[in-house]
């Protein structure tokens, strides 16, 4: 069945939709189903960012092992499963501590990512400073060129819209029906007859009736005789004269 170029577009726009949704809800469930796993099992980061290993002093008695304690930052502990963001700070070129705009330290550096943003890679002088390197081999986010996203979106935002600031689709109608080549097309629609409409074809029918049956009633009345005609010369016994002859003794 032919459909019309607006419900095709309807239709593809939908699955499309649908589509994306079902990405965003399947990413979003392996993302987290990670980050709980590291965070319950505690593993230990490579860069020491969760937990750290202590060697006892040489005048410590009984501590004869090292031991691996867990990152402590203004009474937060790394043990805990929300993690300790907090922001990040950097050397500056007078070897000062500087924070950097909207990047995070956590415990784990999958949350600190997350939990980040791209402020710097908007900024020049931001960008030196993580990178100490000449702008002219890179180039800067620019905010003119965002449809959805802000300066200030963290990476989790990012993800979980899959990156997509703006989704541009084109659904050709006419190549729709090029590939699939159909032989014929139809269309059908539903229609809701009015009352009087309903009304008048009732009487339109039974005064049709009515003239066949003035038309077909002699016809019909003429065969009915000779029917009956029939059958009564059919019922009628023909008598014959029995003569019986007596012979004389």
């Amino acid at each position: 069945m032919a459909i019309t170029e607006e419900v095709l577009r309807h239709q593809a726009q939908g699955d499309l939709n649908n589509h994306i949704s079902s990405a965003q809800t399947t990413f979003a469930l392996i993302l987290l189903a990670i980050r709980q796993t590291m965070a319950g099992n505690q593993y230990i980061s490579a860069l020491g960012t969760n937990f750290y290993l202590r060697y006892p002093p040489s005048t410590f008695g009984n501590w004869d092992h090292p031991k691996m304690l867990p990152v402590v930052f203004e009474n937060c502990s790394c043990l805990s499963i929300s993690g300790c963001p907090r922001p990040a700070l950097i050397k500056d070129s007078r070897d000062q501590l500087v924070v950097v705009p909207g990047m995070i330290v956590d415990c784990y550096v999958v949350d600190s990512t997350l939990g980040s943003t791209l402020e710097c890679y908007y900024d020049l002088t931001c960008f030196r400073l993580l990178h100490k390197q000449s702008i002219e081999t890179v180039s800067l986010l620019s905010d003119y060129s965002n449809n959805h996203f802000l300066v200030n979106s963290t990476v989790q935002t990012l993800l979980d819209d899959l990156m997509i600031d703006k989704l541009n689709s084109e659904i050709m109608f006419d190549s729709f029906y090029s590939q699939c080549k159909p032989d014929y097309c139809a269309f059908s629609y539903t229609h809701r007859f009015s009352r009087l409409f309903i009304i008048t074809t009732i009487l339109g029918t039974f005064g049709a009736l009515s003239s066949i049956l003035r038309l077909m009633t002699p016809f019909i009345v003429k065969i009915i005789f000779r029917w009956k005609t029939k059958i009564a010369s059919n019922d009628t016994i023909p008598q014959n004269d029995t003569v019986i002859l007596r012979k004389r003794k």
